[in-house]
Parts: C-alpha cells; structure tokens; sequence
C-alpha cells in the first residue's frame, strides 16, 4: 500500500549547496522527509516541479538555487518515459544495452501496465531515430534533394531476459529478430557472465546452491523441489536445475554483501536460493517466509545486477557491461557499516521496588517478521 502525503498543500524547497548536483529523487526523500518509494512515486506521477517545470526524471541533477515544489494533487502527466542518455550503456542497430532502476517492470504483464523498461527504450529508440531522420533529412535539404518526409512508427524492441521489478542494473534488449534468436540462444546455453550483488541478512561464506526450482512450492510460490512446502511437490516434484555461485566480499555487524554468479537463469533464482539458506536478502518481502531472524527494514530489494558479459549476436565482439550500485543501495551499506551503538540499559537501584517488578537487564519480546 502507498503511503498518504500528510497533507494536499503546496511544499517548497530551494536546494543550498550541500544538495546542489545531488539527484532530484535522493533531495526529495530527504527535504520532504519521505521514503525513496513515495520521492519516486510522486516525481513519477509528476507531482514534482523544479523552477515551474514538471521534472520526471529522477535522476536529474538539480544545481543550487533550484526551486524544487510539491503538488500533492497535480495530475499525472501523460507522457510516455523515455531513458536518459546516460543510462543506455550502448546501442547499435542490433541491440541496446541499458541501466535498469529499481521499482520498474522489465516488460508489461498486464494490458494497462504502461511503463515498464521495455516502453522505455522503445521510447527512447523512436525518439532517436526520430532525430537521425530530422538530421538526414536537413543534409538532403541542403544538397537540394527533396525529403520523402516519411514518418517512421515505434521502434521495434524484442525481449531477451528479464530482472525483477525490485532489482536493478544492466538489461540487454534485442533490435530484430535475428539478434533476440542469437541473444535468448547465449541465455539458453549458459554462455553469459552475468554477476550480481546483494545484501543479505546473516553471516555468509562463499558457497554455491544447487537445486530444481518450481513454480509452486506448494503456497503459490516458487522455490526447490528439496524445500517445497507441499509433502506432494517433495516426492514428486520435477523442477529445473539452477546454480548461483555465492562469494562473500564484506561480513558486517547484522548481514553481508555478496557476489552472485548465475550458471543457470531461472526465475528468482538468486532469492530462492538465499531465502532457502536462511539469508533472506534485505527488503524481499515475497520470499521471507520461515525467516526467522530480525528483518533489517528496507524500501527496496538490495539485489543489482551488476555486470552482463556476452558475445555480439551479429558481429561476434566480446562485449562486457558494468553498473555501479545505485544511491539507495550504497546508502544502506554505509549504514549497515557503520550501526548507531545501542543504547545501554540503564539500571535504577531501588530497595523498595517490589520483587514483582521486571528488571532494567530483561529484554523486551521479539520484533514479529514483519519488524
């Protein structure tokens, strides 16, 4: 469920110099004291204005001085998204490969699913070449031939694979048939390196899970054969083997950073797997059943994929693409480096307290899951 805005008036805020050339959704959440996901959510729905100018990008890098207003009750702007330019990491006439922000689908599931990643780079791929044939069409001008004035419709875009709405980081999309054939053929056979990160709950050390996943695992969730909840899905069950190489690259007080390596790409793979361990990852609120341990409160899912490697489906280049951690996943690291020191229990010696009272040492109850 969404969170309510505390109120429908209009909110101002000039950015000083020490948010001057932060990104617009990172000033939000912390100048109107909000969550990453309702910054996002109100700049996605064009809520959000800098110097009278609806600002949908959230990664836009505001300079100091910028007058940032919050309309709680503005309509949503009917605009079809498009990438910024520094989130497609490369484009030719074959495939374009780009950054993915979390919160966003892959690809449409449902009739009126509107932006997903996929309208995005469609969006983006007819916005350019809208623009190619506006430059083409000024240097015909100029030798003196005339334009056809042609109009091209949207660009195609062929899917490939998918990450999960919560998960960030580097997707690759096909430009023709040919290349989704060649692509989706380097998936199937295991010849990508794909590498993720993630922070999880717990002490890891480096291992690797093997299993046969399911779609049901006997509540509606996927997960393995060997685990399934269903006694039927135990015994009978014929799942797909997946592989997820796991190395620790940072132990720190309450969870640990890894390094996810998929042999195999199936379908929540990675959280299944470390959801199964007993390491949930932080912010997976689909596979936290049986967790037993205090869940560390987070907005998102802390799972990027980090870098892709493949091979040109035309040309046969090697091609190897890298995405830094984003903002929201660096600042949870830092956090969870460094923890606020725990208040020490105070002890209040009183000789007439009567014996029933509960001592200043005794603990309070368990946090539920779901705190």
């Amino acid at each position: 469920m969404s969170e309510t805005p505390p109120n429908t008036d209009i909110q101002r805020y000039t950015t000083t110099e020490e948010w001057g050339g932060r990104r617009l959704d990172a000033i939000v959440k912390a100048n109107f004291d909000v969550s990453w996901n309702k910054a996002r959510e109100w700049i996605q729905r064009g809520k959000v204005s800098c110097n009278d100018k609806v600002v949908l990008d959230l990664g836009q890098e505001l300079p100091t001085g910028t007058i940032i207003t919050l309309t709680p009750d503005a309509p949503s702007p009917a605009v079809l998204r498009r990438l910024r330019k520094e989130d497609v990491l490369f484009v030719d006439r074959h495939l374009i490969v780009v950054r993915k922000s979390t919160g966003l689908l892959s690809v449409p599931f449902e009739d009126d699913d509107n932006d997903s990643m996929e309208h995005r780079v469609r969006a983006y791929l007819t916005h350019l070449s809208k623009k190619k044939q506006a430059n083409h069409s000024k240097g015909k001008s100029k030798g003196k031939r005339k334009s056809t004035g042609r109009n091209r419709g949207p660009a195609s875009v062929f899917t490939v694979h998918r990450l999960d709405k919560g998960t960030s980081g580097v997707m690759v999309f096909a430009r023709t048939p040919h290349a989704q054939e060649g692509l989706i053929e380097q998936f199937r056979e295991h010849t990508t390196s794909r590498r993720y990160l993630a922070l999880v709950h717990g002490h890891v050390e480096d291992t690797t899970y093997r299993s046969f996943l399911v779609r049901d695992r006997g509540d509606g969730k996927r997960g393995s054969v060997e685990n399934a909840l269903s006694t039927h899905v135990r015994l009978n069950g014929r799942g797909k083997l997946a592989i997820t190489h796991v190395r620790a690259l940072e132990h720190l007080p309450t969870a640990t950073l890894v390094e996810c390596h998929l042999e195999t790409g199936r379908t929540n793979q990675i959280r299944i797997h470390l959801s199964e361990a007993g390491h949930l990852i932080i912010g997976d609120g689909i596979y936290k059943r049986g967790f037993k341990g205090d869940r560390i409160d987070c907005e998102r899912l802390m799972l990027h994929a980090l870098s892709l490697g493949l091979k040109h489906p035309v040309t046969g280049q090697e091609l190897f693409f890298e995405d830094p951690l984003p903002e929201d996943f660096n600042a949870l690291l830092q956090i969870l480096r460094n923890p606020p020191p725990k208040a020490a229990p105070t002890e209040e010696t009183t000789p007439e307290a009567p014996a029933e009272e509960t001592p200043a040492e005794e603990t309070t109850a368990a946090p539920s899951e779901d705190a």
